[in-house]
């Protein structure tokens, strides 16, 4: 037989549901109160702090600038010390120079360089990147020896800013972590990094080979741009052999690597590849014929004119044959050729859009 709840036990119950909603009501109540202090406080912090760096980068020098007592006051505050090394950090990437310098004495003195290192301890990726971002951004070098310590971080946000840091502080010597990198450089990260390789050591062409020669794409994309930047014709050798690299992405670069050095014969090894290649790869050659005015490929440009399989091949070939000057030969194409044929939408295209 089924028990039956007494009156006693139900009340108890009841009571128990209520203290619990009263509880989570309390709850959301001191939540929300305390983020709506954190948001009034930001309005203060805010004003406060935006006067005081306005103040100090005006007039304030390397050697000496002004101490707020208010900014002492708050720093007491964790959410106080996390929102002033935000917006130092944003005002230092605006200014250089001698403002630079006063920001980052500004930073050593107020002590949030320790703010920072304690966001480099932390367990979220996203802090950790914070951190590594800002004793970047404040030159703080004597940070590098724990920032290099997770360049294999198992978050790609902090490998990532690591990366960017180590180049940052070292130069050519900072890509070391290359020599047995087995992830992928994004596009933007591989530009951030080789925004910062100002100049090449004397012994780079033996560590640039061996990136150059590697079994991970990304890393030899990533060199390729490094030929491409610093014009190494020696390498123009090695990148005929590296375009037999079977990821096609390679093969796009190093076609763009070698018109970027454009020695005597770049076009002809190319053309002598054509037939094997991809259309993608064709496409890339074709520009790259137009974009150099390689004349001595005018005639090989002209039997493709006509025989190329897609449209979108031949629109290439004739915009490279008008930036050669072939303007009359295109016009005197366009005349021969009757209604209806594909060859003269091409032309007309190409034509038109010069105009």
């Amino acid at each position: 037989m089924e028990s039956v709840l007494t009156l006693h036990e139900l009340m108890i119950g009841i009571l128990t549901i209520l203290i619990l909603v009263f509880l989570l009501i309390l709850t959301l109540l001191i939540f929300n109160f305390r983020a709506y202090k954190i948001v009034e406080s930001k309005q203060l912090w805010k004003k406060v702090v935006d006067e005081y760096l306005a103040n100090v980068i005006i007039e304030g020098s390397v050697n000496e600038f002004v101490i707020e007592k208010d900014i002492n006051h708050y720093l007491k505050y964790p959410e106080f010390r996390r929102y002033f090394l935000n917006r130092l950090v944003e005002s230092e990437r605006k200014f250089s120079g001698v403002a630079a310098e006063v920001l980052k004495r500004v930073f050593y003195h107020y002590r949030l360089n320790e703010e920072a290192y304690a966001l480099l301890r932390k367990k979220k990726a996203y802090l950790i990147a914070r951190g590594i971002q800002v004793l970047t951004l404040m030159k703080a070098a004597e940070a590098l020896p724990e920032i290099k310590s997770m360049l294999n971080h198992k978050h790609v946000r902090v490998r990532q800013e690591a990366q960017y840091a180590t180049v940052y502080f070292e130069g050519f010597g900072g890509l070391s972590f290359l020599d047995d990198f087995d992830g992928v450089l994004s596009d933007w990260q591989q530009l951030r990094i080789i925004s910062f390789i100002k100049k090449l050591p004397k012994d780079a062409i033996p560590q640039l080979l061996s990136w150059l020669y590697s079994d991970n794409p990304s890393v030899i994309i990533f060199s390729l741009k490094l030929v491409q930047k610093f014009k190494l014709l020696e390498l123009h050798t090695d990148l005929i052999q590296i375009l037999s690299f079977p990821d096609p992405d390679v093969q796009l670069e190093v076609i763009r690597s070698m018109f970027s050095l454009d020695v005597y014969d770049t076009s002809e090894q190319l053309i002598n590849r054509f037939p094997l290649m991809e259309e993608a790869q064709q496409q890339e050659i074709i520009k790259g014929l137009g974009y150099t005015r390689a004349r001595d490929q005018i005639d090989f440009l002209k039997r493709e004119l006509t025989s190329y399989p897609t449209e979108a091949g031949r629109v290439n070939i004739a915009d490279a044959l008008l930036s050669m000057g072939e303007f009359n030969y295109l016009n005197t194409l366009k005349l021969s050729l009757q209604d209806g044929d594909p060859n003269l939408l091409v032309i007309n295209h190409v034509l038109d859009n010069k105009r």
